[in-house]
C-alpha cells in the first residue's frame, strides 16, 4: 500500500484561517503601537528640552545679576523673563507649557514648568530648584 505524504484540503483551511486571525490583529493593534511610539518620542523631546531649559537657567542664574532680576540672556544679548523662555523653548518642539518661578525662600527659587495633556500625553509637570549664587 502506498501512503501519500501531504497535507488535507481541511488543514490547508484550519492553517490559512489561524494566519488570518493573527494577520488582523497585528493590523488591529498598529494604530496603537504608532500612537505609543508617537507619544514616547513627544515625551523625550519634551524631557530633554526641560533639561536644556534648566541648564540655561542654572548657568544664566550662577551670575549675581541675572538672579536678582530672574531672567535669562539670550544668545542675541538681550534678556527675557524665564516664564517667556520657557513657552518659547517648548513651542519649538510644538508642546504649549508654561513656566513659573516662586519663591520659596529668599535664598531659593523654583521653576516649574507645566505641559497640558495633549493627545495621548497626560500633563506633565517638571520642576527644579536653584540657590542664590551669592549666598
Amino acid at each position: 500500500m502506498r501512503t501519500e505524504r501531504g497535507l488535507t484540503l481541511i488543514e490547508v483551511l484550519v492553517a490559512m484561517v489561524l494566519l488570518a486571525i493573527l494577520g488582523i490583529a497585528i493590523v488591529a493593534f498598529m494604530p496603537m503601537i504608532t500612537r505609543n511610539t508617537m507619544a514616547a518620542s513627544t515625551d523625550t523631546s519634551e524631557s530633554q528640552r526641560a533639561i536644556a531649559i534648566f541648564e540655561h537657567i542654572t548657568r544664566d542664574w550662577s551670575n549675581p545679576g541675572a538672579w536678582s532680576k530672574g531672567e535669562i540672556y539670550l544668545a542675541d544679548g538681550t534678556t527675557q523673563a524665564v516664564e517667556a523662555y520657557v513657552a518659547d523653548q517648548m513651542s519649538e518642539i510644538g508642546r504649549t507649557c508654561t513656566g513659573e518661578v516662586t519663591i520659596p525662600s529668599p535664598e531659593r527659587r523654583r521653576v516649574t514648568i507645566v505641559c497640558p495633556a495633549s493627545g495621548s500625553l497626560p500633563e506633565r509637570i517638571i520642576k527644579a530648584e536653584f540657590g542664590d549664587p551669592s549666598a
